[in-house]
Formats: structure tokens, C-alpha cells, sequence
């Protein structure tokens, strides 16, 4: 029998029946509405964080979809509904697929103890089993759509002439991951190499300034923080150069690899086609609360 969080449990024998005609009749996905790569486990995000913004059912069962997530488990990773427990169960919109879905949080209370974070398309059943393959599905869809502009400033060029000039904040692609591993090892070497109580709060797996001696802490927090801006630094700064050599009014600060520039459509266009820049985002001014 499925568990489920408290406000499901009165619906046990119900969902219990339901999984069981899910198994047997045609209400089981076909190969093409299910997701052709099984999901992993443990990359991802706690269910917390799976439907930001989305609200849970009031419902006092579970949702259909989430019954059907079940028994795809059921079938595809030869489990025990008995060991199941739905623990979340929400309604998500993907504006980037537009689509519905189903966004259903499953445990396994027993053997290796596995979550399942599954998404179930409301209008065909097709199901997501694995996290990082739906965010991905989003994220191709939302570049294929609006390419590397956020949605808010694609809507805002469509109405202005070439020569509008536009507030927009530029993300700077990173580099490749491997080089990012090895530019942060460097740091960490360069550091504990100078300060040997740094070094024993690695070998310890604690970040490098969790030392007992307060000033010591500040000082190499400070000193890794200097480091890591110095690479910000070096990522932005030649696109920076080149805007303010065409002239254009472009600043930036060395906490995150982003660039804030007034520039007229056509260049913020040609930007966009760039292998250099990840996002370009519409700038807007914040407008303050009246209490």
C-alpha cells in the first residue's frame, strides 16, 4: 500500500486500485509519451524547489498524474508500491515549453532509500523521470525562442527602431567547467600554501577560512575573495573595453561576471549571436515601495 503525507493518507485504498488499472489497462503510457532516459537520483534539488512559484493541490487524493507516476516507477524500475510515499504533488506551468505538468515528488522508504522527482504532461502523459533532462528540455526551448535575450527584453526590442538605445545587463559566458576546477584549485594552492591553518581547514573538508583565529579568517576570506574577482575581472573586462571604445556608456563590478551597458538594438542583437555572452537581460530601474 502507498503512503502518503498526511493529508493523502484517507485516499490509500483508492490510489492502491488506481495503480493497479493503471498497470493493467490502456491508461499506461505508450514507449513514445515516456521519457526515453531514466532519471537519476542525486542530482537533484530538494523537492522544495522543483515548482517555484506553483501552488499544492487542496486535493484530499492524489492527483491522477501523480498516480500515474507511480505506476510508472512501478513498471519501469521494478518497485514495490508498498515502499512509495508521495510526497509532493503539484500543478507546474513551463512558459518555456508551454506546457502543463504534473510535478510529482516520490520516496522510497526502504532498500536504498531513492527519490523520484517526475514530470507528467497533463495533455499527452508524457513523463520526465529525471530533473536535470526537464530543465534542459526548458532551457532549449527557451533558446530557441528567444535566443540568448531574456524574455522581457525580446518582447521590449520588438516595438523599438535599430538606433533605440536600451539599458541591458550582459552575462559573460563562463569558461569551461574543467578550466574553472583548475583555476580554483590554483587558488586554493596558492593560499594554503601561505597559510597553514587554511590548509588544515582543507584537509579537514571546511572552506579555507573557517580558522580559529578570527582575524586570520578575515584576512584569508579576503584574500580568496580578491582572487576570485581578479578572474571576474579578466572574463568581462575585454568586452567591457570593446564597448567603451565604440563609445557606449558601460560599467561593471567585479562580484559577478556582468556587464551594464545603454546600447542600441542593433548591438545588443549582434551581442546575442555571440559565443561570449550567455544572457542579455533588459535592465530595468527598481522602483521603490510605499509603506
Amino acid at each position: 500500500m502507498i503512503k502518503m503525507i498526511p493529508r493523502l493518507k484517507a485516499s490509500i485504498p483508492i490510489v492502491t486500485m488506481a495503480i493497479i488499472g493503471c498497470l493493467c489497462v490502456s491508461c499506461t503510457p505508450t514507449p513514445s509519451e515516456i521519457s526515453r532516459t531514466p532519471g537519476g537520483d542525486g542530482d537533484v534539488p530538494p523537492a522544495s524547489t522543483l515548482t517555484p512559484g506553483s501552488d499544492v493541490s487542496g486535493e484530499k487524493r492524489p492527483s491522477d498524474a501523480a498516480i500515474q507516476a507511480v505506476a510508472y516507477l512501478v513498471r519501469t524500475r521494478r518497485l514495490d508500491p508498498e515502499v512509495l510515499e508521495i510526497h509532493a504533488d503539484h500543478r507546474y506551468t513551463s512558459h518555456d515549453l508551454n506546457q502543463v505538468f504534473q510535478a510529482v515528488t516520490i520516496f522510497e522508504n526502504r532498500g536504498p532509500g531513492h527519490t523520484y522527482h517526475l514530470f507528467v504532461n497533463l495533455e499527452t502523459g508524457y513523463i520526465f523521470d529525471n530533473f536535470n533532462l526537464f530543465k534542459q528540455a526548458e532551457v532549449k526551448a527557451r533558446v530557441e525562442r528567444y535566443g540568448k535575450l531574456d524574455p522581457s527584453l525580446f518582447d521590449h526590442l520588438k516595438g523599438l527602431k535599430n538606433d533605440e538605445i536600451v539599458d541591458v545587463a550582459i552575462w559573460v559566458s563562463p569558461p569551461p567547467e574543467k578550466e574553472v576546477r583548475e583555476r580554483e584549485n590554483e587558488i586554493e594552492d596558492s593560499i594554503t600554501a601561505k597559510y597553514p591553518a587554511a590548509r588544515e581547514a582543507q584537509r579537514r573538508q571546511l572552506r579555507l577560512w573557517d580558522v580559529p583565529n578570527p582575524e586570520l579568517s578575515e584576512k584569508i576570506h579576503n584574500e580568496y575573495l580578491k582572487m576570485k574577482e581578479a578572474d571576474v575581472e579578466s572574463r568581462i573586462s575585454p568586452l567591457h573595453t570593446e564597448l567603451s571604445d565604440k563609445g557606449f556608456d558601460a560599467f561593471y563590478t567585479n562580484s559577478a561576471p556582468v556587464i551594464y551597458a545603454s546600447l542600441p538594438k542593433q548591438e545588443i542583437l549582434s551581442l546575442s549571436r555571440r559565443d561570449d555572452i550567455s544572457t542579455i537581460y533588459l535592465n530595468e530601474p527598481l522602483e521603490l515601495i510605499q509603506w
